[in-house]
């Protein structure tokens, strides 16, 4: 059953025109009040610190990345020279010696590394 453009059909299967329809009007039900609207006011007062400025300050996020990203830098370096030792013992059939020898060189080059990092960021520090 095709419906022509100016009608509808309901669920009773009645036709009814399209221009019949009232217009829709909005439901007062359905309008945001005005004291929603309108932000409320935030008050300097804290009941547990007091004033604002009395809070205590929340740590840079930034700082806390660093330090982790130093710190798995440091585990991971010594890992990799571990891992390398390794797999030269495995190549040469030298067990333990290699894995000692980098294990160690996986230390000494995780506290070059720190140090580095250390001094370049001292010296953006000082720069600022």
């Amino acid at each position: 059953m095709s419906l022509p453009e100016a009608s509808l059909s309901n669920f009773t299967g009645a036709r009814t025109n399209v221009s019949d329809q009232p217009s829709p009007t909005r439901d007062p039900r359905l309008e945001i009040p005005e004291v929603l609207r309108t932000p409320v006011a935030q008050s300097e007062y804290d009941p547990v610190y007091g004033t604002r400025a009395n809070q205590p300050r929340l740590p840079d996020l930034s700082s806390v990345g660093r330090a982790w990203g130093t710190a798995m830098n440091f585990v991971f370096t010594i890992l990799a020279g571990a891992g390398a030792g390794w797999l030269f013992d495995r190549w040469r059939t030298t067990l333990p010696w290699g894995t000692l020898i980098g294990l160690a060189l996986g230390f000494v080059l995780a506290f070059v590394q720190i140090v580095r990092q250390t001094q370049r960021e001292e010296r953006a520090k000082r720069s600022r």
